[in-house]
């Protein structure tokens, strides 16, 4: 279909700011220049501070997208796709595609030719480019899924952590959402995101590792993956249920075995691991509110007892609820 003459996709041309300069104002600026004046509709952030840019585009496209990345120097890119599959290309060339709710770490070296294919609708991306020094700086030095992507880097090479991603978990997704919203002022912002920045990269890192995503994980049909989501849906949705393998299957037309594998295939845990997450971040979110009582947030969640609910805290946290909430 790209190839097509009269079917050619809306050029939207992105041009990263120089990665060295420093932004004292961390002011929000554009960057979509478009080729043809149509009037789709977006929102577009960009936060830059100690040579790290940090960019959230939300957008609806009313074509397919060719997106041309440009860059005054080699970076490497932390890419959160948070809404449909995007396709990135190296001088024409299929280098990787990202699924959507997926994220993954890129080394994008100047000299080559870079761009994303994305279909048109609702199109979401949360990125962070940073320069090679601070990513050298805050990654480890001794990982063996790494191995291969630090080593590119160095030789200057294109490079991607893992074939087609990895899925964006609760934890991630918690840390973007925070930074998409923070409210810190300008002088203490720059703060806050250089922390937030460097835990999703070592979030990205121990994924990788302990899923071993580096190797590259078995596919699954779009259709099984629809079912994967609906069913982390259901999850997120009735977190206060009593929910069972064997039902949540059944909701979504499988059987419990294959539901036990695919969800741990397409977001890297377990189904029951993903419940309590979701549970207890809405707990914490509660413990927040005034007068808050440990066994109405118990209830609320899905505990019958307060003791049940605060050895899960504890074990997922490091802390007791009583000690947040002090």
């Amino acid at each position: 279909m790209l190839n097509q003459k009269n079917n050619m996709p809306v050029e939207v041309s992105v041009t990263f700011e120089d990665l060295s300069e420093e932004f004292a104002d961390l002011e929000k600026k554009t960057l979509y220049s478009e080729s043809k004046k149509e009037k789709e509709d977006y929102i577009s952030h960009d936060f830059s501070f100690d040579g790290i840019q940090v960019l959230h585009i939300k957008r609806f496209l009313r074509k397919a997208t060719r997106i041309n990345i440009s860059a005054k120097q080699s970076i490497v890119q932390l890419k959160f796709n948070l809404t449909r599959q995007n396709s990135y290309y190296e001088n024409g060339v299929l280098l990787s595609k990202i699924p959507a709710k997926h994220h993954n770490l890129f080394y994008l070296a100047n000299k080559n030719d870079f761009y994303s294919v994305v279909d048109a609708g609702a199109k979401e991306i949360f990125v962070i480019n940073m320069p090679i020094d601070f990513f050298f700086s805050n990654c480890p030095q001794v990982m063996s899924g790494f191995l291969d992507f630090r080593n590119k880097v160095r030789a200057d090479e294109t490079a991607f952590l893992t074939p087609n991603g990895m899925p964006i978990n609760l934890k991630i997704g918690q840390i973007i959402y925070d930074i998409i919203h923070s409210e810190h002022p300008p002088y203490l912002r720059h703060v806050y995101l250089r922390a937030k920045v460097i835990e999703l990269l070592s979030l990205q890192l121990e994924q990788c590792e302990k899923h071993d995503y580096a190797q590259g994980p078995e596919s699954l049909k779009a259709e099984e993956i629809q079912r994967m989501e609906t069913v982390k849906k259901l999850i997120e949705d009735q977190y206060d249920k009593d929910h069972s393998l064997i039902g949540l299957a059944r909701a979504v037309g499988t059987n419990d075995a294959t539901l036990k594998k695919h969800f741990k295939m397409a977001f890297g845990c377990t189904v029951f691991s993903h419940l309590t997450a979701v549970r207890m971040q809405r707990a914490k979110d509660m413990l927040g509110e005034k007068n808050a009582k440990i066994l109405h947030i118990a209830n609320h969640i899905g505990y019958k007892h307060a003791s049940h609910f605060s050895a899960a805290f504890k074990k997922h946290f490091g802390y007791l609820p009583t000690a947040f909430k002090d």
